[in-house]
C-alpha cells in the first residue's frame, strides 16, 4: 500500500536512507538542531513549535477515506490505528461527523494492517485515499460518501534550514 509513483521521484539519485518510526517532535526537533540528522519525512505538525532554524517543506497532501467492502454503511467494526495519535484523532473526528459509532473497533498497529481487515469485510475503517486508488477503481473496496470534504493529512520534509543545500543535492523538492 505505500508504493505510491509521487513519492518515488522524489529522490534524486539510488541513496541510502535509513527511515526511524517516531511521534516525538522532541526528538526531531533535538536531532535536527544538532545535526544529527538531516531530514524527517513527518505529518504537519498542528500544535508543536520547533526551533527557528527547522524548516518544513509540504511535499503532498493526502486524504483520507471511509471505506468499506461493501457500498454502505454496514454495521461492521470500524478498524484503528492505534499507535499513531494524529491519524486515529483525525480518522475518529471524520467518522463521528458521518454520525457512525466507533462503539465496536478493532485497534491495530500498523496501517497496513487495517486494507485486509477491509477488504475481507471484517471491518470498515479510514484509509488514504491516494494510497488505494486502484482498489476503488476495481470495487475492491468503496469509498462511503461523507457529507463533509474528506480530512487532509498533510506530508512534508522537516530539516534545518542549515542543511537546505544538501536536501536541494538529494531531493526534487
Amino acid at each position: 500500500l505505500i508504493e505510491n509513483k509521487k513519492f518515488d521521484s522524489l529522490l534524486t539519485n539510488n541513496n541510502n536512507i535509513t527511515f526511524l518510526n517516531t511521534n516525538n517532535f522532541d526528538l526531531l526537533n533535538n536531532q535536527l538542531s544538532n545535526n544529527l540528522i538531516d531530514f524527517a519525512f513527518i505529518t504537519e505538525p498542528n500544535n508543536y513549535q520547533f526551533n527557528d532554524e527547522i524548516k518544513f517543506k509540504k511535499i503532498e497532501d493526502l486524504h483520507l477515506v471511509y471505506v468499506s467492502k461493501n457500498n454502505n454503511l454496514s454495521n461492521l467494526p470500524i478498524v484503528l490505528l492505534a499507535n499513531n495519535d494524529k491519524f486515529k484523532k483525525v480518522s475518529e473526528d471524520y467518522i463521528k461527523n458521518m454520525s457512525v459509532s466507533l462503539n465496536n473497533t478493532i485497534m491495530v498497529d500498523d496501517y497496513d494492517n487495517i486494507y485486509p481487515l477491509i477488504k475481507n469485510g471484517y471491518a470498515n475503517g479510514v484509509l488514504i485515499k491516494e494510497l488505494i486508488l486502484k482498489e476503488l477503481d476495481n470495487k475492491e473496496v468503496f469509498e462511503i460518501i461523507p457529507s463533509k470534504q474528506s480530512p487532509v493529512i498533510r506530508i512534508g520534509m522537516l530539516y534545518n534550514i542549515n542543511n537546505e543545500l544538501k536536501i536541494k543535492k538529494y531531493f526534487n523538492i
